[in-house]
């Protein structure tokens, strides 16, 4: 994880290629996931330092970016989607193929699930307690 909040099951799940690494994993692939690996490998140095290069030239400016781009994502993660159309898998399965981000209160009409809004609101802001928990200890111990 280079940015903070973004790690590399997050990235997969953006660009779509979990469930293709995961095959992999569960099928001992191990051609695929040397390739992946080489890739995660060199990608992670090459954008480290690029990463440093920005921060250090053009601060305010990368922060901003990587804050939008971080942002920019959070539709892919929202958690209450309203399925559109499905695919089949290579396996036969039917998979959700085309969603949308819908609201708690339509998630539960169209899906009849409960969309557990409390649940996801007490994650989140124990998300929130433990990253300033964590920036408040570094702040001490650059003291120390």
């Amino acid at each position: 994880m280079i940015l903070p909040g973004v790690s590399g099951s997050f990235l997969l799940i953006v660009m779509g290629q979990y469930e293709y690494v995961l095959q992999a994993v569960n099928e001992r692939d191990f051609l695929r996931i040397t390739i992946f690996g080489a890739g995660c490998l060199l990608g992670i140095l090459s954008f480290s330092r690029l990463i440093k290069w920005l921060l250090e030239t053009y601060f305010s400016l990368t922060l901003a970016l990587l804050s939008g781009f971080m942002l920019g994502s959070l539709w892919k993660i929202w958690p209450w989607k309203k399925i559109l159309s499905y695919r089949l898998s290579s396996s036969g399965e039917q998979k959700p193929f085309l969603t949308e981000n819908v609201w708690p209160t339509a998630y539960f009409e169209s899906t009849g699930m409960e969309p557990l809004v409390v649940q996801a609101l007490i994650a989140f802001a124990f998300g929130i307690i433990l990253v300033l928990g964590i920036e408040r200890s570094a702040y001490y111990l650059k003291r120390a």
